[in-house]
């Protein structure tokens, strides 16, 4: 598919909506999972990002919807575009509800960050060295149902304090991150929130400032995220190690298809 306005977007904003991507029988599939998984016992894992009113399914993700939708071609096609990357490996998948809080409007944000930090070199490589994260909307999003907050254009400014800033050592990026937002000059008044429709799946810049937000709505909202690389990004495929991004399970490999078993590996 031609999704060169979508990249331009990318490049330029660090984020990108590509509208009816996936089916609505895809999505309701996404829907079942989460509910049948949760019901089923599935334990809230706070070290991996689940909360009070959000609920986090990752790795391992014993179930068939893995594989199928880590080999979906023309997703697959829009990760590699993206990364201008020729050997796509899967980084991670997750599988989230977010529930209503019981509060009244308006949404607030739990906090405006990058997810890593990368160097403008990285960013600007071919193939990228950083990761493209997916989002895989499987209900609709209004104003104030959990939207995912961003600040158009932030990638750029957060690339240049990390170019000022020289971060040499893990360490010293991990440092770096954690005053980001100050170093950036931001202005998070400009943020804005993600709506969309069910099926639309958004691209992000991992130096893109972003928010989770608060779900006033009486509805959940459920989203599939998964993240790809380029295998050359040697440095991506030890981040972090070995919890939230442990090995795919036996039972995902076994599904793969032969030709996409390459995606799993570490």
């Amino acid at each position: 598919m031609n999704f060169e306005r979508h990249l331009e977007e990318l490049e330029e904003q660090g984020y990108t909506l590509v509208p009816g991507l996936i089916d609505c029988r895809v999505t309701a599939k996404i829907r079942a999972f989460i509910d049948r998984t949760i019901r089923d016992g599935h334990q809230k894992q706070p070290e991996r990002g689940s909360s009070e009113f959000h609920h986090r399914i990752c790795h391992p993700i014993e179930d068939p919807i893995a594989a199928r939708l880590a080999s979906d071609p023309v997703l697959l096609d829009l990760a590699a575009q993206s990364l201008r990357a020729d050997n796509l490996r899967l980084r991670q998948q997750m599988f989230m509800i977010t529930y209503p809080c019981g509060k009244p409007p308006p949404a607030t944000p739990d906090g405006f960050h990058t997810d890593t930090v990368f160097l403008p070199e990285e960013w600007h490589d071919t193939p990228r060295k950083t990761f493209v994260q997916l989002f895989y909307y499987c209900n609709p999003i209004r104003p104030g149902g959990a939207a995912t907050m961003v600040v158009p254009g932030s990638h750029r400014l957060t690339l240049e304090a990390v170019r000022k800033a020289a971060p040499k050592t893990e360490e010293e990026r991990w440092a770096v991150g954690r005053e980001l937002v100050r170093l950036s000059g931001a202005d998070l008044s400009q943020a804005v929130e993600l709506t969309c429709e069910e099926g639309d799946i958004a691209l992000f810049s991992p130096m893109l400032l972003h928010s989770g937000s608060s779900n006033v709505t009486d509805q959940p909202r459920y989203v599939f995220h998964c993240s790809f690389h380029d295998a050359s990004a040697g440095r991506i495929r030890h981040l972090p190690a070995p919890t939230f991004y442990d090995t795919f399970p036996e039972s995902m490999i076994a599904a793969m298809p032969p030709e996409r078993l390459p995606l799993l590996e570490r």
